[in-house]
């Protein structure tokens, strides 16, 4: 999950995209140390009120925020050994909650250091009726390559991310009894569902050395993860049924193409590594510019990535890598809030924040050009204050567009257009905070048209003509 020895890489908030100024983002702590220590991950209801369960990596607590504040007293406390990337890690709701309340955890067990999947039930915010659903026995004395993240994907089921435990014959090994190097789907009682990829198996996906999350789009229900490599190739993946990702036959500094191995949509070629840890899909309303978009993080560069995905899903776009958020200390989840806000568990060290990234008002910067001219292009591409809008022409004359992924304004004023004389436009700028218009009027210059061809109509064609000169 974390590279603990990374040095942390100090960045600065202020970005500068194409078309916009200073890109602006609201930045909340929503708790902070000592309230919490080390939280992970992040499971919202699915019920929009806006509650959240999260879990805190060393002590074992599961904590609940709701009606925007920090409940005191912890959902339930489980002991873990916690050294390094052990301890409690993954957390995740029955679909169905609140009506089913159930609360699903992944933590490594104190005492034998077996990674476990339990299962509570929420009774007025106390976990209680305890039901294991997965037991992974440790067999080395590694403490990382440990996985840990749950969420239930579109079919209702229940995934696992299970690393290898740094050993890396483990990835490729098919065995029933083999669940490391592996992502995992079971039924919600921990039984294997029988259309699994493997019969017979709990595998959705092998040849992982450390994949410590994923997620699925929202809009297309395909699987993404993130996945730790050596000295090289930290990689985001998308994550097919039955998908081999290679390891360690692929993504040991190299890559072949090989067919039989899930190629990465990107990947960090070294030496410096983020260590990636969260990863989700952005299809909400509040952030225009992100929908699309995968968002990932990391711990050793604390970082949010973006990449653009192409309209099927199985790809990305070309040179649509970016970055969207830096801070100062490593993040260990991101998640997308039922208002569309961005969540990070900022964790590692002397962090332990819960931060909320909101989008700010827009506000126009520029002027719109309010001349044009017959059959000439007029373009405009307006710049921003806060944060990057969504666009769109609330009223304007026939045949102007916006380009939506530059804002640049496009319209060829016809002759009618130009004996008009005048036309009135109204860009409407929108996200989650709010949204303001630009009015204003084009003055179109009309251009003198030629004469059309014109029929003689008398004297007839090849008439000969006889004058007499007095």
């Amino acid at each position: 999950m974390i590279r603990l020895l990374r040095p942390f890489i100090v960045c600065v908030l202020i970005l500068q995209p194409l078309a916009t100024r200073a890109q602006q983002y609201a930045v909340d702590t929503l708790a902070a140390n000592p309230n919490i220590a080390f939280p992970v991950s992040i499971a919202f209801s699915p019920d929009n009120s806006g509650k959240f369960f999260f879990t805190e990596k060393n002590n074992g607590r599961v904590r609940i925020f709701a009606q925007g504040a920090l409940l005191p007293n912890p959902f339930v406390t489980v002991s873990v050994t916690s050294g390094g990337e052990q301890g409690l890690l993954g957390t995740t709701l029955h679909p169905d909650y609140p009506d089913s309340p159930f609360v699903y955890i992944f933590y490594t067990r104190a005492g034998d250091r077996a990674n476990i999947v339990v299962r509570y039930r929420d009774s007025s915010g106390v976990g209680v009726e305890p039901y294991t659903v997965l037991v992974v026995l440790r067999n080395n004395s590694a403490t990382n390559h440990n996985g840990g993240n749950i969420h239930f994907g579109p079919d209702r089921k229940l995934y696992v991310t299970v690393g290898e435990y740094a050993t890396s014959s483990n990835s490729q090994d098919t065995s029933a009894a083999n669940l490391r190097g592996k992502i995992l789907r079971l039924n919600v009682d921990g039984s294997v569902p029988a259309d699994n990829p493997w019969p017979g198996r709990a595998f959705w996906s092998i040849g992982h050395r450390n994949s410590f999350d994923f997620t699925f789009d929202p809009l297309t229900g395909k699987m993404y993860c993130s996945e730790n490599g050596p000295s090289c190739n930290d990689e985001v993946n998308r994550v097919p049924r039955g998908g081999n990702m290679g390891w360690p036959v692929e993504g040991n500094c190299t890559y072949t193409n090989n067919p039989a191995y899930v190629r990465p949509l990107y990947y960090f070629p070294g030496p410096s590594l983020p260590a990636l840890t969260g990863i989700v899909v952005y299809r909400a309303m509040a952030f225009p510019r992100l929908r699309g978009k995968i968002l990932f993080t990391g711990n050793s560069s604390p970082t949010v990535w973006t990449l653009t995905l192409t309209a099927d899903g199985d790809t990305v776009v070309p040179n649509s890598f970016s970055t969207f958020f830096t801070y100062s200390t490593g993040f260990a989840d991101i998640e997308v809030g039922p208002d569309g806000h961005l969540y990070i568990t900022n964790g590692p060290y002397s962090a332990n924040r819960i931060l909320r990234l909101r989008p700010v008002a827009p506000s126009y910067a520029s002027t719109a050009p309010t001349t044009a001219t017959q059959a000439i292009l007029y373009t405009y591409t307006p710049t921003f204050n806060g944060t990057p809008p969504g666009l769109h022409v609330a009223f304007g004359p026939q045949g102007m567009t916006i380009d939506s992924a530059t804002w640049t304004v496009r319209w060829t004023p016809t002759n009618q257009q130009a004996l008009q004389g005048t036309h009135t436009v109204r860009l409407r700028a929108e996200n989650g905070a709010g949204s303001t218009d630009q009015l204003y009027t084009i003055n179109v210059t009309n251009v003198n048209d030629p004469p059309d061809p014109f029929g003689l109509v008398s004297p007839p064609t090849d008439t000969t003509l006889n004058s007499r000169v007095q």
